[in-house]
């Protein structure tokens, strides 16, 4: 579970400036073409990605935009550079998981596979469709884990 933390969207922020340096500053002296933010929450990775106005097809505002929608369904997100604007979404497997909750029981009620695959095709509709990520696939390593790229 990802727990909103007061100032922390604004320190990511100023990660991925850096991060990002060459596109927001074209005299730029530092820039990672491979980076990755902890886990934020939605509402922290929508401050985030709104840095990032314009990158090839991705826009950053458009994209905090449109992910509102998935608050509260997900585990958490994680922002970055792989060569390419990169947005990882974290599913739960449990209800406990999910983003902002304080657990009140050591577990919550496990999330179905059809409810999963559900989320995960409405969020490739969104990603792909709306949002024009060149990809939207999962991890290799872990089937709970999926990435939008945008080249």
């Amino acid at each position: 579970m990802t727990i909103f933390v007061e100032g922390r969207a604004e320190l990511a922020q100023q990660f991925v400036r850096m991060g990002f340096a060459d596109i927001l500053s074209g005299d730029a002296k530092f820039r990672s073409l491979n980076f990755l933010t902890e886990e934020l929450t939605t509402l922290e990775v929508q401050a985030v990605l709104s840095v990032i106005p314009d990158y090839n097809s991705f826009n950053g505002l458009k994209v905090a935009r449109s992910i509102e929608k998935f608050s509260g369904r997900v585990k958490g997100w994680k922002f970055g550079r792989a060569g390419s604007a990169l947005l990882i979404v974290l599913f739960a497997s449990w209800t406990h998981q999910l983003e902002n909750i304080q657990p009140r029981e050591p577990t919550g009620t496990r999330i179905s596979e059809s409810d999963a695959e559900a989320l995960i095709l409405e969020m490739r509709k969104v990603f792909i469709d709306e949002l024009d990520a060149d990809k939207f696939e999962p991890d290799v390593d872990a089937s709970r884990i999926f990435g939008a790229w945008w080249d």
